[in-house]
Parts: structure tokens; sequence; C-alpha cells
């Protein structure tokens, strides 16, 4: 759905080129990223690792049922970003927020 400045994107989360064209096609600096896709680690973690570097100072990066050890992977690779989630993978979203450069 795609409705003002929010936009909507399918894509292939293990090809980091299909998401990098997503980035190009929006401009990062995204306020909010949401990765509603597959909740296997290795996808959630190239997902990450491809985006979290267009994350807005201040924006929210939001996983859908992941794993907390999945969130502090991803939290201990970048610099400034914290996690916040439940002990349960089943509905859990995980938030990664960016606090600093």
């Amino acid at each position: 759905i795609n409705v003002g400045r929010i936009a909507s994107v399918l894509c292939d989360q293990r090809e980091p080129l299909q998401l990098l064209r997503m980035v190009s096609q929006f401009g990062g600096n995204f306020d909010m990223i949401i990765d509603d896709g597959s909740h296997l680690k290795e996808d959630q973690m190239i997902t990450a690792a491809t985006l979290l570097p267009y994350l807005a100072y201040r924006g929210a990066y939001v996983i859908e049922d992941c794993y907390p050890d999945t969130a502090k992977e991803l939290a201990g690779m970048f610099k400034g970003v914290v996690f916040e989630g439940q002990k349960s993978p089943d509905d859990c979203l995980v938030m990664i927020r960016r606090q600093g450069i």
C-alpha cells in the first residue's frame, strides 16, 4: 500500500542488490524500515546488514518474528544502535533504533 510518504516495496530479502535498488529508488535516510519477511535468521541478517546503513538518525528498524539472539547480534554489528524485544520469537517485534552516528 502506497499512501502519501508511505511506500511498500516487494523485494527478495536474500538479494542485497534488490534491496539496494529500492534504496536508490527512494534515496535512503529512512525514518522507518519494517522487515515482515522471512523468519530465517540468515535472511534477517542480510536485510539488516544491507538496510541499516540507510536508517535515519533516530530512525527505527523493526523486525517481525525475530529471535532475540539475532537482534543482539544485529545490534552489535552497528555503532549507535540498541534493540528492544521479548524473549519469544512468536509474534515478537524487535526494534533497532539508531541513537547516533
